[in-house]
């Protein structure tokens, strides 16, 4: 980065990523949840949090639609490669995962 140059989102979201042959996992901090998170700077100049995958996703592909989920087709919450998420209604969000049975708890 150039002294005085803000870097971009993206660009600072990419020194937090590390790409392997399938996902691209999110290296910075997470959320309660598991899922990670990226401070991304407003306008006004505030940092908003937001979720790494949701901010990445819209940096590379553009808005996700209003009222719309991604689904983390690949069951893994700190991956934040685009092809992996998939736009989907809050119901259609949920019948995915416990169709999935990513709900079960292991050793059950």
């Amino acid at each position: 980065m150039t002294r005085g140059v803000p870097q971009t989102t993206l660009a600072k979201m990419w020194q937090r990523t590390a790409r392997t042959d399938d996902h691209w996992l999110w290296l910075g901090p997470s959320s309660k949840q598991g899922y990670g998170q990226v401070s991304v700077r407003q306008p006004c100049g505030h940092y908003e949090p937001r979720l790494a995958h949701r901010q990445m996703y819209e940096e590379i592909l553009g808005p996700i639609p209003d009222g719309l989920y991604l689904d983390h087709m690949c069951c893994n919450k700190m991956c934040v490669r685009p092809s992996h998420l998939d736009p989907c209604t809050p119901g259609d969000n949920v019948r995915r995962y416990y169709e999935s049975r990513r709900h079960v708890t292991p050793g059950r």
